[in-house]
């Protein structure tokens, strides 16, 4: 097999779907059971960008169009800040970004109260973005773990996984896929789509997208 060819399979490989797993067992709940969606099943939400205002969403579940969570954001001075709200209208949890350049910054998600919850750092390079967020699991009595979000440019998708903090290179399980979709050359509206595997917490790996979302923005242009 020549070297183009040989290339060729490589670049397949990387676009076939990621398994997806339950792990840790038990599920991984950062902040609280109500944001586990779809039970057993996987379940996919879509987050659709505003249509003026590109650091506002609103996430649905895919097959029965309920709305999950709605977002409200500015920009503000170096970063921006965003609240997130339950279907109710109820606070879920907010965000505030600072950015130390166009590609990089450092995020924190936080609880209803104010809280910290956990602290991100985003990284967008020529080609693809990557994020890392240390986590507490609530259903381990506050065991801490890493997600870690790999956004490819060129294919438009991602995957997040989640490992132990000391075992990152040698053990990590995929539990989140995500692809997106930019119509045109526009810079809002885009729609992303964010598949978890049973018993994630859907609230902070919604917080990474659309913080990774904004990181692309700032690589790219769009």
């Amino acid at each position: 097999m020549g070297a183009d060819q040989s290339k060729a399979r490589a670049a397949e490989e990387e676009k076939k779907p990621v398994k997806l797993q339950s792990w840790p067992p038990g599920g991984l709940v950062v902040l609280g059971p109500d944001y586990v969606f779809g039970g057993d099943q996987p379940v996919t939400l879509r987050l659709k960008e505003d249509w003026w205002n590109g650091y506002t969403h609103a996430i649905r579940e895919v097959n029965t169009e309920e709305v999950c969570f709605q977002t409200e954001g500015r920009r503000g001075g170096v970063g921006w800040l965003r609240q997130v709200y339950t279907r109710t209208g109820a606070k879920a949890f907010g965000m505030k970004k600072v950015e130390t350049s166009a590609t990089q910054g450092s995020e924190t998600f936080y609880s209803p109260t104010g809280e910290q919850l956990s602290r991100v750092f985003v990284s967008a390079g020529a080609t693809k973005a990557v994020m890392r967020a240390r986590v507490n699991n609530l259903m381990q009595g506050g065991t801490p773990y890493v997600l870690t979000y790999e956004l490819v440019y060129r294919d438009k998708q991602g995957t997040i996984y989640i490992s132990e903090p000391d075992k990152q290179k040698e053990h990590r399980v995929a539990v989140a896929a995500v692809h997106y979709k930019m119509p045109g050359v526009e810079k809002t509206k885009g729609e992303y789509f964010l598949t978890l595997a049973p018993g994630i917490d859907a609230s902070i790996l919604v917080a990474i997208c659309m913080s990774l979302d904004e990181a692309r923005r700032g690589v790219r242009g769009y």
